[in-house]
């Protein structure tokens, strides 16, 4: 019998999928800003891998038909695209708005889990956030990296990250919450 089963919440959580897209374009900041100002608990937002090794937030693989893939652009070029809409914001952006709110970052595609790595430690997520994907790269194998650059981003202390990285089990996992503080 399994005695470390993992606390359930008291309630569930309410996530708003890329946003509150009522009255704003799905991914974008007024839209999350907008589900958090209805006390959503979680955001749950989509990123792409530029040319650059930046994110953009958007749920395609491209802006439109006539424009190449996210990861054919460089952020500039993406802000050229985009100038005068709130679409596909870079990832730095949409994580300053939502504070602390937790996120569930879905990464649509990276080339390399390390990029992801490098610029989750240069912007961190969020106490409780969730990083998943279905982009495993590599035949799967940058998926373990992508864990532990999870643990990295929402982890608070070097204590912590031993401790999270010892409970991970070694099935490879569609997507996880790790706890918060």
């Amino acid at each position: 019998m399994n005695t470390h089963a993992p606390a359930r919440p008291p309630t569930p959580a309410v996530v708003s999928h890329r946003g509150l897209a009522v009255n704003h374009p799905e991914n974008s900041i007024p839209a999350f800003l907008a589900a958090i100002q209805q006390g959503v608990d979680m955001v749950e937002l989509d990123a792409h891998e530029t040319a650059d090794s930046e994110f953009v937030v958007f749920h395609d693989d491209q802006l439109d038909q006539k424009t190449p893939p996210w990861g054919a652009l460089s952020t500039a070029a993406i802000r050229s695209l985009t100038s005068h809409t709130p679409l596909a914001p870079d990832l730095a952006s949409c994580l300053r708005a939502t504070g602390n709110v937790p996120i569930n970052l879905e990464i649509k595609s990276c080339r390399e889990a390390s990029h992801l790595q490098r610029y989750l430690e240069r912007h961190p997520l969020s106490p409780g956030s969730v990083v998943s994907s279905a982009d495993y790269g590599e035949g799967g194998r940058s998926y373990h990296t992508l864990r532990a650059v999870a643990l990295v981003a929402v982890s608070a202390t070097r204590d912590d990250q031993g401790r999270l990285i010892a409970r991970l089990s070694p099935r490879i996992l569609a997507s996880y919450a790790l706890p918060e503080g």
